[in-house]
């Protein structure tokens, strides 16, 4: 354990107040272990009235410090709808300001969520919404913060944590939330059956990710052919099939328009492959596939519609969509979980390298050196595309390794990656290859899809959910399923609508609409 974090684990252990005393106006003022006091001496409220009268206005509100309550009651009366997540240095202390009537009726409101500041993040991550709440106002309560300054660089830290993990999350909700949920609702009113499926999990599954690497282990794949268990990701897949090499399963999660593009050249070696898609893939892949005659499995990665329409499927007895791990939203993570789900023991990966090698960022043949090449001129040749794709975030070299480069966001894949690997109980054999194993053999492969899907019911379901949705009553963290699955589209609209038309419930009303015209 570092030095940081014991000395760290001291003071998130210290106590931070010692004793009450009564102010001037009669309400009780928490004391700090040095004679401080939390609150005014003379007037608490008159303080927290002035301070939270300086406050921007806003629905979510996070709140260092909490000492007396009286500034997060300040900030409910002007604000009676908010959510309010309010930080205390520690468990210790919250019990030792439950002596405080102002404390104990903060405690009482169900808007408002109290907890130690070590858990920041994860109460951030947990109740905070930007397509529901629009932006985070943030207070920090002075005299805590000077007086307690572990507890605030934590919970700055945490802030600063949680925060990029939303701002990415958002971001991409609001870049493709309305594309998956036009493609979710496209695939099920064209829902197939899935085919019978059994694998031989007496076989390597080797995952074919589309990175540079990859173009070294055709030789490998190809003279091993019989004893592997091809999944390929949809990148290399395309690539693989210009060189007649035949996969066993693909996998894809890709919701944008282009990714059709990976299945416009199938031929008759795809006729005995699997073909796993997400719900939110784009459609127009999977009629692509289906006019082929290829088995097709649904799955779904996780999106809040998905997992409705899964569990409204599991309710009326037809089976539920097999739900895959994408990591970070990752397809080669997606390719490896149907791979671990499927029962393989052994699992290796090719060319998920998460890397750019000696220029190149993908393997030979994918959709980009066709699309490169047709848009290629004097000016702007193909390999000034590649280029820009190459660079279009700041790389990051490797030490070890000359030729390899890297990109923050590669790095979180990569890290995705390893920890989809350790919560899989899959031991890393080789680094540079990838070969996993895990010790346990499962008996049968659990990989199975809904039967069946009826489009028209379950429309006629999200209607009457959508109906009894009580908007004035909802509470953090307790959302109903039918208003989670629209939160994506809704993300969408957020970015586009109107000051007056950015409430949730006015944004929520236009994902649910468009649903109903799909369908």
């Amino acid at each position: 354990m570092s030095f940081y974090r014991i000395l760290k684990g001291y003071y998130m252990s210290k106590t931070l107040y010692t004793s009450v005393l009564i102010s001037k106006s009669g309400l009780p003022v928490p004391v700090f272990s040095d004679g401080h006091t939390m609150h005014s001496r003379y007037d608490p409220v008159r303080e927290a009235d002035k301070t939270a009268s300086l406050m921007k206005d806003g629905s979510f509100f996070l709140v260092a410090g909490i000492g007396g309550a009286y500034l997060i009651q300040a900030v409910r009366r002007l604000h009676p709808e908010s959510v309010i997540l309010a930080a205390e240095n520690s468990r210790k202390d919250i019990e030792f300001l439950k002596r405080i009537p102002s404390f104990l009726d903060i405690s009482a409101d169900k808007k408002i969520i109290i907890f130690p500041v070590e858990n920041t993040a994860r109460m951030l991550l947990r109740y905070y919404l930007p397509c529901v709440y629009g932006s985070l106002g943030i207070v920090e309560h002075q005299s805590w913060a000077a007086e307690n300054v572990s507890g605030i660089v934590e919970f700055r830290k945490q802030v600063d944590e949680a925060s990029r993990i939303i701002s990415a999350d958002f971001s991409v909700q609001a870049h493709f939330g309305r594309i998956w949920q036009r493609n979710i609702c496209m695939n099920l009113k064209n829902y197939c059956p899935p085919v019978d499926i059994s694998f031989p999990l007496n076989k390597t599954a080797l995952i074919a990710a589309a990175g540079p690497s990859l173009d070294s282990t055709v030789s490998y794949i190809t003279g091993n052919r019989d004893s592997l268990y091809v999944v390929a990701t949809d990148t290399a897949f395309g690539s693989f099939v210009k060189r007649g090499i035949h996969f066993d399963a693909v996998v894809s999660i890709d919701g944008q328009e282009i990714s059709h593009n990976h299945f416009m050249e199938l031929d008759d070696t795809v006729s005995g492959t699997l073909f796993v898609f997400d719900l939110c893939a784009n459609p127009a892949a999977v009629r692509a596939v289906r006019k082929r005659g290829c088995g097709i499995l649904f799955v779904h990665t996780g999106h809040p519609l998905s997992q409705y329409a899964s569990q409204y499927s599991e309710r009326l007895g037809n089976g539920a969509f097999m739900q895959l791990d994408s990591g970070a939203g990752t397809v080669t993570i997606a390719a490896a979980d149907f791979a671990a789900k499927a029962g393989f023991s052994n699992i290796a990966a090719a060319g998920a390298d998460f890397s750019y090698l000696n220029g190149k960022s993908y393997m030979k043949g994918t959709y980009l050196d066709a699309l490169y090449n047709t848009e290629s001129c004097r000016i702007f040749p193909c390999e000034t595309a590649f280029d820009r794709l190459l660079f279009r975030t700041q790389l990051i070299p490797y030490k070890d390794y000359a030729g390899r480069f890297t990109t923050a966001v590669l790095q979180s894949y990569d890290a995705a990656f390893e920890n989809w690997a350790d919560s899989n109980n899959l031991r890393k054999d080789e680094r540079d290859f990838l070969k996993f194993c895990r010790t346990e053999h499962p008996e049968s492969s659990p990989v199975s899809s809904a039967k069946s899907f009826d489009i028209s019911s379950f429309t006629k379901q999200l209607k009457s959910d959508f109906s009894s949705v009580d908007f004035s009553s909802l509470l953090p963290g307790e959302f109903p399923p039918v208003l989670l699955s629209l939160i994506p589209a809704a993300a969408s609209f957020r970015i586009n609508a109107p000051e007056k038309d950015s409430n949730f419930e006015a944004l929520a009303n236009l994902a649910y609409s468009e649903i109903l015209r799909y369908n």
